[in-house]
């Protein structure tokens, strides 16, 4: 499956934010701060090609570690 047809599952802001959220404090190795977390659910309604390419990128920090 190609990048944008993965990625058209981030039409939901709840989604968003829980992939977001949970691929970056993978790559971080923490929890989120509560200003952090509240970027990330205000970026989580960016629209599903942003969302999709911010979750991709946090993905492979997390699987660099």
């Amino acid at each position: 499956m190609n990048r944008p047809a993965k990625w058209r599952k981030y039409f939901d802001e709840k989604l968003s934010y829980h992939d977001m959220k949970t691929s970056l404090e993978k790559a971080l190795g923490r929890k989120l701060t509560k200003d952090e977390d509240g970027s990330i659910m205000w970026l989580s309604d960016a629209g599903w090609l942003t969302v999709g390419t911010f979750v991709s990128m946090f993905e492979e920090l997390a699987n660099k570690n």
